[in-house]
């Protein structure tokens, strides 16, 4: 991308920028609170500084410390260090609007504790081995970004802040981040990984080195290795700009990469500009091809299902990238849980003043859309019926994928705002969740998939368990995608394992399916499919049909009665924030054991309002 020359000519001709005018910044903020887009945010904001001036600081105790080594338990110790995130952002952001002294005496003592914690690390990143360095220098997501926050904070409030803790704040910084990245030869495991930890980790380092250090030599040292980083990052996304960690994901690490090409483009004056690419602008619009209506996207892997995408993300990627501003949301301070600095910052900062959603031309065009990501090979179809989205996904893949589930062949049925066949998304993250049992917990199994069983066995793990695209078709009534799925399970007498999935595109009230799953099977000698179905709406069965009704729709699935004998299981699992929820799990199964076997399931479904108006007017 950008030789060492490259980078330290730039950086030579470098100068301070806007990241570095504190009374430009402030400005932004101030005005920021008169965009219409933010008055959520900022009421969120103020709500929680009237508490957090008058609570104490949540402390770091050993005993919650120890808690992931001991017990695989993270959610103690990461309640009370993201607690202090949110307090250091929330207290920021006022004092940056309006720098009262009982805001600036807060933020000073958060400040202080987080100056003083034993590290920066999360006890689950540092892992008790990390890569060689001390707890102070190791360097995670949250170091990152904790370094990340400290800078620019010490840069935009200097004049309001004690200089002592100024001082501190940016020695913290450089010895716990930029320091280790500047004297190690050893690479951190994350400089050469291809997922969000290179964009998270190296972007948050690059934008606190731009900041605080200030001799060219060591800046462009630490930017070359920062942009090695990047490269690595751009190295997961295929060709076709998708994210197989999801779009959570994709908020997440390619939130940093921008984050970070935005201010070294202005530090180096457009010289070194990291979104010009067509492969970045084709990353920019990866969540326009997998939106099913709403806040709620395809979430495959441990992705969410219901996202507001940051605003100010999104507004400099339709300004520099291209992108689409439809699919900008009020941004909310609760929407991350970790509250980050950069996002809630960035937020503030680049947000458009418009709200997004579409209009009547995009309104139209989204009747019959299909996108396709070939690399990823997920396919997403949707179109407006009734008033209502109606849309669908399925997914080919490998079960060796960034944050993987096993899950080739999966699909999502989407009704007017709700997944009614449903992907579970991500677990609680545990030392399990990322461990030896990490396939035996239901949202990364098989068993939690709309995937079959054959011969009672699930997929397994390993990028040797995939898919191959035979065909993938699109004309004005449907779009259609076969796959292969005979590499996806280790049974030896599995000959060949065929799954089509066919969309209709024509008005499906008229009695058409919606979409028609035909699975075809053969084995060297007589075996068993047994097809899953997985869902949080618990279904009713009637003769040759699964109903399931949903708060906005319901989904009525026909199959033949003779050749499959239905059962239902429930099963509880945690969401990612701790929840326990109930799945429930449709079996059907073969009635005896053969060679070969065709199964066809066609799935109907409409909006629940219009289920009810007709229903009543038929009663009448």
């Amino acid at each position: 991308m950008y030789t060492f020359r490259d980078i330290h000519t730039a950086v030579l001709a470098g100068q301070e920028t806007t990241w570095h005018n504190a009374e430009r910044i402030r400005d932004m903020i101030r005005r920021s609170r008169q965009n219409p887009l933010l008055a959520g945010l900022w009421q969120e904001m103020d709500q929680e500084l009237g508490n957090i001036v008058q609570e104490a600081i949540p402390q770091l105790s050993f005993r919650d410390f120890v808690q992931f080594e001991d017990h695989g338990d993270r959610l103690a110790y990461e309640t009370s260090y993201f607690d202090r995130r949110k307090r250091l952002a929330v207290c920021a952001c006022a004092a940056l609007n309006d720098p009262r002294p009982e805001v600036i005496s807060t933020l000073q003592e958060v400040m202080w504790e987080i100056c003083n914690e034993y590290s920066w690390c999360l006890p689950a990143h540092l892992a008790y081995e990390g890569d060689g360095a001390q707890p102070r220098q190791e360097i995670d997501l949250f170091a990152a970004e904790t370094a990340h926050a400290m800078a620019e904070i010490s840069v935009w409030l200097e004049d309001v802040l004690h200089p002592g803790l100024v001082r501190q704040m940016r020695r913290e910084a450089r010895s716990r981040v930029l320091e280790p990245l500047l004297s190690r030869s050893t690479r951190y495991h994350w400089e050469s990984a291809d997922h969000n930890w290179s964009a998270v980790c190296a972007g948050s380092a690059g934008m606190t080195a731009l900041l605080l250090i200030h001799e060219p030599e060591p800046l462009s040292a630490l930017i070359e290795r920062v942009i090695s980083a990047l490269e690595c990052f751009l190295r997961g996304y295929g060709e076709d700009g998708g994210c197989a960690e999801g779009i959570t994901y994709w908020t997440y690490g390619f939130g940093y990469y921008v984050y970070f090409a935005e201010m070294l483009a202005d530090f180096t004056e457009g010289r070194l500009d990291l979104l010009t690419s067509d492969k970045v602008r084709r990353i920019a619009s990866f969540p326009q091809t997998i939106h099913l209506s709403e806040n709620t996207y395809v979430n495959y892997s441990d992705a969410a299902e219901s996202v507001v995408l940051h605003s100010g993300m999104l507004s400099r990627l339709t300004d520099r990238c291209g992108a689409s501003l439809s699919l900008l949301r009020p941004p909310s301070l609760h929407e991350d849980h970790c509250y980050r600095w950069a996002h809630i910052t960035r937020n503030l900062l680049w947000s458009s003043p418009r709200q997004g959603g579409p209009d009547e031309s995009a309104k139209r065009q989204q009747e019959n859309q299909v996108y396709y990501l070939p690399d990823l090979q997920w396919l997403t179809a949707k179109k407006q019926e009734r008033g209502a989205v109606l849309a669908f996904s399925a997914k080919g893949g490998h079960n060796g994928e960034p944050h993987n589930h096993n899950d080739v062949g999966h699909f999502i049925l989407h009704v007017n705002g709700e997944n009614v066949l449903a992907d579970l998304g991500a677990g609680m993250y545990t030392k399990a969740y990322f461990g030896e049992a990490r396939y035996e917990i239901l949202n990364n199994a098989s068993r939690g998939h709309s995937v079959p069983l054959i011969n009672g066995m699930e997929q397994q793990e390993g990028s040797r368990f995939r898919a191959n695209v035979m065909r993938l078709d699109e004309d004005e009534k449907t779009a259609l995608l076969l796959l292969d799925l005979s590499n996806a399970y280790a049974d030896e007498s599995l000959q060949s394992f065929t799954r089509s999935f066919e969309w209709s595109k024509v008005a499906s009230f008229s009695g058409k399916p919606l979409l028609r799953i035909e699975d075809t099977v053969q084995w060297a000698r007589p075996g068993i499919v047994t097809e899953a179905l997985i869902s949080r709406c618990k279904p009713e069965f009637e003769a040759g049909r699964v109903v399931w009704t949903g708060s906005r729709g319901i989904v009525t699935m026909q199959y033949n009665p003779v050749d499959l004998s239905y059962s239902l299981y429930e099963e509880s699992y945690s969401d990612h924030a701790g929840i326990v929820q109930t799945a429930y799990l449709v079996h059907l199964r073969l009635s005896s054991p053969r060679k070969e076997a065709r199964i066809t399931m066609e799935f109907h479904a409409e909006p629940l309002d219009d289920v009810r108006d007709e229903r009543f007017h038929r009663s009448i």
